[in-house]
């Protein structure tokens, strides 16, 4: 028996199981990243249809028949929930029904009622901002490793509509009152946890 043969052939063997179990795993990462990122990308998408069309079919709506919006609307009669304020509900409830994932608004220029999401200013936020003030049409994302679990951070350009310009010019509490339609308002942050898409 030719044992230098035998252990060519064992050698190789073992480094085409390497190969195969390596180049499997990078496609299963492929597939899991890719799905993920059509997910946060659908989620985003469908938390900013609602919001738009929450605005033009009950919030303008209810303006003009004297209903207040407003984002303590809770502790108000005759009032209704801003369409950020709705659509973080929204996306937290779908987060509870989806594995975990969830979204958030935020933007240097917060309302006073905002300053607690502003104040967990992390590196992403800052980047996400500075990257979608470059290029609003571009998500912003990373993969990060948390506690041993990979969470995508997906962030899109949240820009100022034109039924928001008003509001947000006139509101006693604005931050900034010369905003025009298109700016770039602030950042809608999907997070969606990896561990059940894998």
């Amino acid at each position: 028996m030719n044992w230098r043969l035998v252990t060519f052939l064992l050698a190789a063997l073992v480094a085409v199981l390497t190969g195969m179990v390596w180049h499997v795993s990078r496609l299963q990462w492929d597939v899991v990243t890719s799905t993920a990122l059509r997910a946060a990308q659908i989620y985003s998408i469908a938390l900013v249809e609602f919001r738009t069309a929450y605005t033009s079919e009950v919030v303008e709506p209810a303006m003009a028949s004297g209903i207040d919006v407003a984002h303590d609307y809770i502790d108000r009669p005759r009032t209704i929930p801003l369409p950020a304020t709705l659509s973080m509900i929204l996306g937290e409830r779908i987060g509870k029904q989806t594995g975990g994932a969830a979204a958030q608004l935020y933007s240097p220029y917060p309302f006073p009622w905002q300053q607690n999401i502003m104040k967990d200013q992390d590196t992403f936020k800052q980047a996400a901002w500075n990257a979608l003030s470059e290029d609003p049409e571009t998500p912003y994302f990373e993969f990060k490793e948390t506690d041993g679990n990979t969470i995508l951070r997906y962030a899109t350009s949240d820009i100022m509509r034109p039924s928001c310009v008003t509001c947000h010019n006139t509101h006693p509490d604005t931050p900034r009152n010369d905003w025009k339609e298109g700016d770039l308002r602030g950042v809608l942050e999907v997070n969606m946890p990896l561990d059940r898409i894998t």
